[in-house]
């Protein structure tokens, strides 16, 4: 029997091995710990936006405001988003937006897969349902008064849209294995390609609401339309979903509620302040806008100057500064930063009023042709903006790009000017006075108006101003030519305004359906308002966007309250 001694040979040969590994150790040195390499610091920014953040929905009626809309373009995304010259740029990282029928008009709304909301929930085809039950308002059976108030009915969801454009379709109808919604419409509509419909997340809005995301479904797909002439008793699952909507998304500054701000964009909340919300990259998010910052910063200002202060003191990357002067502009660059100028939707004209009888013709053409347009540009407006030239249409600016050159190619628009020879022999010795109004604490109006008189002086026109009391025979008003051309096209041709021709045009123009067909019908409206002597377009705003040499990538944008939209491509610079 063995003992578990071991044989001699064995043990020796075991302590020699024992010291050779003891031998060869000692003649190597210890490799030295790996040291772990230092995590850079996250890359960020400063975005400067006036106003106060008060709700993660800018879509509600109280919620529409520049600095919520500013944010909300950081923390979502659709199929498509106004680009910098305020067209529609499709988003192909999220889905698409097909028109498949022009009779009826009928427009498919394909959902790529694995897209989320920022909690993880996925995007859904349901979520895109409540989205066009929100924006068409297809429930609602309200009827209002001349002052937009509720008369009678149910209005359930308090949106931001003064009428509904895109209410008359039919039942939406959702395919969710293929992954797509189809929306059919009554009739031919020009901004179909702007109704992008996502809108809150469902499944936020029902749990707010305090019913289940099912029942909120179960109503949009069996719930009857609303009829305005025959108001029904309220649905009270809708009732709920809208109250949910309409206000649940608010933000009280002393106590922020963070529940509304689950996104499906680049970046997400971390936390807000009352001056300030801190927002970081999406973790879940797979779209085509990636940003390069790993954060940013967005401080609230309550006015333009103490941004504008903001911004030359180096504590704002970017900035969308408006509408500022030529002095502020070598401040700015005196202070570091780079400056973008370009122009701005919001434009000057001169506009023949009929308060009580309409001017005689002769004296509108012959004012007009007084004008030297390229003059009183270069005086107001071109020190901000080199490139600033006369505005030659009633609904469009340069700020749309392309589709304002395209329109402007042939509109009926008059030269620069001036023809005072011409315009003196209109006149045939007549000295009329026309009363102009105008606002006189708008520094460029003002501007305008002395030239005009000055101009006018020499064909023999007197030019006043008209004030509160008085007739006025014109006016410089002021508009926002940041919407649609249809949009911009339906405010302009007032009652009366280029008479049967421009409403003619306008009405084709509401149910056309090919981009470069509204550009043609946008041209009749123009001439119809010129041949109508209606008025005259002046000048158009110039407007400067200021970044520091912290981030390249920015670029100018049009649009008048909110930071350049194609954020993702700011890269830090070391």
């Amino acid at each position: 029997m063995g003992s578990g001694r071991k044989p001699k040979n064995i043990v020796r040969a075991a302590v020699a091995a024992v010291a050779v590994v003891a031998l060869l150790s000692g003649c190597t040195a210890a490799a030295p710990p790996t040291e772990p390499e230092p995590t850079p610091p996250p890359t960020t920014a400063t975005v400067g936006v006036v106003g106060q953040f008060t709700s993660f929905n800018p879509e509600t009626s109280q919620g529409a405001t520049h600095a919520n809309l500013a944010v909300s373009q950081y923390l979502h995304e659709s199929f498509a988003y106004i680009g910098d010259d305020l067209q529609v740029t499709g988003n192909t990282g999220f889905g698409e937006v097909e028109k498949i029928s022009d009779d009826p008009l009928t427009v498919v709304y394909s959902l790529h897969e694995g897209r989320k909301w920022s909690d993880g929930t996925l995007v859904t085809m349901e979520d895109l349902l409540f989205g066009w039950a929100v924006n068409t308002g297809w429930f609602d059976d309200a009827a209002y008064d001349e002052q937009g108030n509720v008369v009678s009915g149910t209005r359930y969801f308090d949106t931001a849209k003064t009428e509904s454009l895109n209410s008359d379709t039919e039942r939406a109808e959702i395919d969710t294995r293929k992954r797509i919604m189809t929306v059919t419409y009554d009739d031919p509509f020009a901004d179909w390609n702007r109704q992008w419909l996502l809108d809150r997340p469902l499944h936020v809005v029902a749990q707010k609401a305090g019913v289940s995301a099912g029942d909120i479904l179960r109503v949009i797909r069996e719930a009857p339309k609303g009829d305005p002439e025959a108001p029904a008793e309220p649905n009270a699952t809708l009732l709920a979903a809208g109250r949910a909507w309409s206000t649940g998304f608010d933000v009280d500054p002393a106590a922020p509620d963070l529940s509304g701000a689950v996104s499906n964009g680049p970046y997400m909340v971390e936390s807000l302040q009352s001056d300030r919300l801190e927002l970081v990259r999406n973790p879940v998010y797979e779209g085509a806008n990636y940003p390069a910052l790993d954060r940013l910063t967005v401080r609230f200002f309550p006015d333009e100057q103490s941004q504008l202060d903001a911004v030359q003191a180096g504590e704002v990357d970017v900035a969308n500064l408006g509408n500022v002067s030529e002095a502020t502009i070598g401040r700015l660059e005196s202070a570091g930063a780079e400056v973008l100028t370009g122009a701005r939707p919001r434009t000057l004209s001169l506009i023949f009023v009929d308060e009580a009888e309409r001017m005689d013709d002769t004296t509108r053409e012959a004012l007009m042709l007084s004008l030297d347009r390229k003059q009183l540009v270069e005086e107001s407006v071109g020190g901000v903006n080199p490139d600033a030239a006369p505005l030659r249409s009633f609904i469009s600016s340069a700020a749309s790009g392309s589709a304002y050159r395209d329109l402007i190619a042939d509109n009926g628009s008059p030269g620069d000017g001036p023809d005072v020879d011409r315009a003196t022999s209109l006149l045939d010795g007549d000295e009329p006075q026309v009363r102009i109004r105008y606002e006189p604490t708008d520094t460029v109006a003002a501007h305008l108006f002395a030239e005009i008189a000055r101009m006018a002086g020499a064909a023999g026109i007197d030019v006043r101003p008209a004030g509160d009391d008085d007739q006025a025979d014109a006016e410089l008003v002021s508009a926002d030519v940041s919407g649609s051309l249809y949009e911009t096209a339906r405010q302009r041709v007032t009652e009366g305004a280029g008479g049967v021709d421009a409403v003619r045009a306008l009405l084709e123009m509401r149910r056309s359906t090919d981009p470069e067909h509204v550009i043609e019908v946008g041209q009749d409206v123009d001439r119809a308002l010129f041949d109508d002597l209606y008025g005259m377009p002046l000048v158009e705003a110039s407007g400067v966007v200021a970044h520091s040499v912290k981030v390249s990538g920015v670029s100018y944008t049009s649009s008048p309250w909110a930071a350049p939209s194609q954020f993702w491509t700011w890269q830090p610079v070391k």
